[in-house]
């Protein structure tokens, strides 16, 4: 639970931040990087947690780490769910991964046409 408020702590904006100032005097502060720390503890407590898979690779995914990202999100999309929250958060991790595939596909296209300028 630590992690996913440390997760969104960390992906607030700027605006956000500004508005939780005005509310809180002092927002909260949290790190993508704590963040993993607590969903992997999770992770070791209670292996195979939807919600906690879903955040792993999210939180992977904000810190730039796409192989263990699409890894976490995978165990996910793969996951049976048992009720409605365990389904949104698969379809969520699907989402996730197609939109990762699909820069992908525009990273290649463009390391292809590097290649191929080489060649000429």
């Amino acid at each position: 639970m630590r992690g996913r408020f440390r997760f969104e702590v960390a992906s607030l904006s700027m605006i956000e931040r500004g508005v939780a100032s005005v509310l809180f005097g002092t927002p909260p502060t949290a790190t993508y990087q704590e963040a993993l720390e607590d969903l992997l503890k999770a992770e070791e407590m209670d292996s195979g947690a939807i919600d906690n898979m879903l955040y792993l690779g999210k939180t992977y995914k904000a810190l730039g780490n796409d192989k263990e990202a699409r890894r976490w999100l995978s165990k996910t999309s793969k996951s049976e769910g048992i009720d409605f929250v365990d389904n949104e958060q698969i379809q969520e991790a699907r989402k996730l991964l197609a939109e990762m595939a699909g820069g992908e596909e525009e990273d290649e296209l463009q390391e292809s046409d590097c290649d191929t300028a080489e060649e000429i």
